[in-house]
């Protein structure tokens, strides 16, 4: 929107529809002007998108981001339905139990991520570059 290059009007009628479908709040169109701002020229938008999404921790959360999906609902839930009575009293105890699940999922994750989607996708690699069989070869049927 600051840049004066940029056409405004499908900016704005973005912003607008934003508006529209959130909760009539401003988290939406802040959002979106952040990311224009990210991106306003391609010099210091690719640098400034380089210093965040290329830091290794941006990386590695990105490798870890399936397993963790898949597991935070196996751990979460039994965890926060066993501490529902030791928690409703003190929010101190809730944030403990909240982190210590964290913890948990997160190296859950790291161990899933590391020895099965790993070995997994390296199996997968060593698959596709197997020669395929000759034309005349059919499998057994």
């Amino acid at each position: 929107y600051l840049n004066p290059t940029v056409r405004r009007w499908p900016l704005m009628i973005v912003i607008l529809v934003f508006v529209g479908i959130g909760e009539r709040s401003l988290w939406m169109p802040a959002i979106v002007l952040a990311c224009q701002g990210l991106l306003d020229s391609s010099r210091t938008g690719h640098a400034r998108l380089e210093a965040l999404f290329g830091h290794w921790t941006s990386r590695w959360l990105a490798e870890l981001s399936y397993s963790l999906y898949i597991l935070h609902l196996l751990v979460l839930l039994p965890v926060f339905a066993w501490s529902i009575p030791f928690t409703s009293v003190s929010l101190t105890a809730w944030w403990l139990v909240t982190l210590a699940t964290f913890a948990v999922v997160l190296m859950l994750s790291w161990a899933v991520m590391r020895w099965v989607e790993e070995p997994g996708i390296l199996l997968g690699k060593r698959l596709l570059l197997r020669p395929a069989l000759p034309q005349g070869v059919r499998l057994a049927e």
